[in-house]
């Protein structure tokens, strides 16, 4: 394998670590502002109206909490299930490391 090769490889795992550590901290932190205040942080926008963000509970806006809270499950569990790959990963390449010799 050549230098660019073994770079390359290291910078995607890298910026794949990085990535699924935030997605589940991003899910994560979300769920625990559900859990602890009831209510969700969601940005809305649209091309007549300014870009705000706002605090969410089901008895404000019933239908904009479920899908955000839908929505908030699925990165923290993407990002969760991310990172197990990236471990397994580890673990794939930990056990097939050439043996030594000596």
């Amino acid at each position: 394998m050549g230098w660019l090769t073994i770079i390359k490889t290291i910078g995607s795992y890298i910026a794949g670590l990085g990535a699924c550590v935030f997605m589940a901290w991003l899910g994560f932190s979300q769920l625990y502002r559900w859990y602890t205040t009831g209510e969700l942080l969601t940005y809305y926008g649209g091309k007549t109206t300014p870009t705000t963000w706002q605090l969410n509970t089901y008895e404000s806006h019933p239908f904009n909490f479920v899908s955000d809270f839908a929505i908030y499950v699925m990165v923290a569990a993407i990002g969760l299930a991310a990172c197990v790959g990236q471990c397994l990963i580890i673990r794939k390449w930990w056990r097939n490391k050439p043996k030594s010799t000596t």
